[in-house]
């Protein structure tokens, strides 16, 4: 059966929704926003510490073993941006972007399974009710990883086979090397990568293993 595209209203207003219930889920991380765990005690002080540069090259002393670019990426930007007082929005903005990624991709893709509104519409729901509930847990980048390797699972099941607009290309290929460089989740999935280059034998399903390919090679 023929993946369709979404219409654009239809995508933008649930995505907006999406977003809006993320917020609402957690409305004290709108008035007092923070940074949880390693965001703060690990990669925010790095980058306080020793500039942004440095910051995007920093892997944590006796951490998990992987490079964590977004958080890297935002303790950068944070300091880059102005005084501590502005680094937990930062991490709040940017983390609320990595938990909306894979309902990016489901709204604005084509998809071979996610093939009607009510379909999509329910990964968004999901989303919202997902397990990973309380304000220790939700909108923080120590845990963007698994939002991304999802995103990563997503874009696995895209339709790549003809009319690829240069936007929809780009965007799923800066997901996954973002995906690919924070965390094991989405370079996990390589091997699921390689057999759809093999199978649909499109441009862009190549392009996104070599994508993967390079990321393994960084983590």
């Amino acid at each position: 059966m023929a993946s369709v595209r979404p219409s654009r209203l239809a995508a933008w207003l649930l995505l907006l929704a999406t977003a809006a219930a993320i917020l609402l889920r957690e409305p004290r991380m709108l008035l007092a926003p923070r940074m949880w765990g390693e965001d703060g005690t690990n990669f925010y002080r790095f980058a306080f510490q020793n500039g942004p540069l440095a910051a995007l090259r920093y892997l944590p002393v006796n951490g998990p073993g992987y490079y964590s670019f977004l958080q890297d990426a935002a303790a950068a930007l944070a300091v880059l941006l102005g005084p501590p007082q502005w680094a937990a929005q930062v991490f709040l903005w940017l983390s609320l972007l990595a938990q909306l990624s894979p309902a990016i991709v489901v709204l604005f893709g084509r998809s071979y399974v996610w093939d009607t509104t009510w379909k999509r519409a329910l990964v968004c729901a999901l989303l919202v009710v997902s397990p990973a509930a309380g304000i220790e847990l939700w909108l923080n980048l120590v845990i963007a990883m698994n939002h991304l390797g999802l995103a990563a699972l997503c874009a696995l099941m895209e339709d790549l086979r003809a009319d690829v607009s240069r936007a929809r290309a780009w965007g799923l290929r800066l997901l996954l090397v973002v995906g690919g460089l924070t965390g094991p989740w989405a370079v996990a999935l390589t091997p699921l990568f390689a057999l759809k280059a093999r199978f649909e034998r499109s441009r862009e399903s190549r392009v996104h293993l070599a994508l993967l390919l390079a990321c393994c090679l960084v983590q």
